[in-house]
């Protein structure tokens, strides 16, 4: 795993954000990932977060379907840190191949988020 954090202050305002870059290598040992990640999570304030990566864990797999551990694992680990995934739709889509939703951005207040969504662009295949 790959992390880079940072703490947003808003002069004279008691607004602040801590914002975090993840990577998680889609050959890296999905079990260590998420020990790591649970670790940061612990790390991190109540509020003013957001988590924002390429997880490479297809949060589009419905839990049950073959391949859906790591999903459910890690949705159980997001969900138990109290982070909510901003993103719902294709995050990543090349050819021959499904689309996938393994880029997001996790926000532990939700209600703050105005709009999200994704930006094709032909130079890459993520969105």
């Amino acid at each position: 795993i790959e992390s880079l954090f940072v703490k947003i202050t808003i002069p004279s305002s008691p607004l602040h954000f801590t914002c975090g870059v993840i990577y998680r290598p889609p050959s890296g040992n999905f079990q260590t990932f998420l020990s790591e990640f649970e670790h940061l999570n612990t790390l991190l304030p109540k509020s003013g977060v957001r988590l924002i990566g390429d997880f490479n864990v297809d949060l589009l797999k419905i839990s049950g379907t073959a391949g859906s551990t790591n999903y459910s694992q890690f949705e159980e680990s997001f969900i138990k840190a109290g982070l909510t995934p901003v993103i719902s739709i294709a995050t990543h889509k090349s050819a021959n191949c499904r689309p996938t939703c393994i880029d997001n951005i996790f926000t532990n207040d939700p209600d703050s988020v105005l709009i999200s969504g994704t930006i094709e662009d032909q130079t890459s295949d993520h969105l």
